[in-house]
């Protein structure tokens, strides 16, 4: 864990060298989640990077993912349909799509 939580020290002044640096973003989101079961904190990073470089696909996966773990699935589905316009063939979007159907429906305003 010490090791982990260094990385996310580096990663975080890194971010603060270059704030537009969507990968950086993506990467303390990663060490967040996955070494250190920060998820709301993960989830800060991955909606950052979403924001900073809507276009930078790989971060899709990942916050999609976390969208519909923490239950956020209006959320899940608007960040699913940017993902299905930048990568209209990408096998996980459909396999997240089908994890998000298990949230059941928006529901009507």
């Amino acid at each position: 864990l010490e090791r982990d939580g260094e990385a996310l020290q580096a990663l975080r002044f890194a971010i603060i060298a270059d704030p537009q640096n969507a990968q950086l973003r993506m990467e303390a989101g990663d060490v967040c989640l996955a070494n250190l079961g920060f998820r709301e904190e993960a989830l800060d990073y991955y909606r950052l990077s979403r924001d900073i470089s809507p276009s930078f696909t790989p971060i899709y996966s990942r916050l999609v993912n976390l969208l519909i773990e923490f239950g956020h699935g209006e959320e899940a589905r608007s960040a699913l349909a940017a993902w299905r316009r930048l990568a209209p063939g990408d096998p996980a979007a459909a396999a997240a799509e089908r994890r998000l159907s298990s949230l059941g429906q928006p529901r009507s305003k």
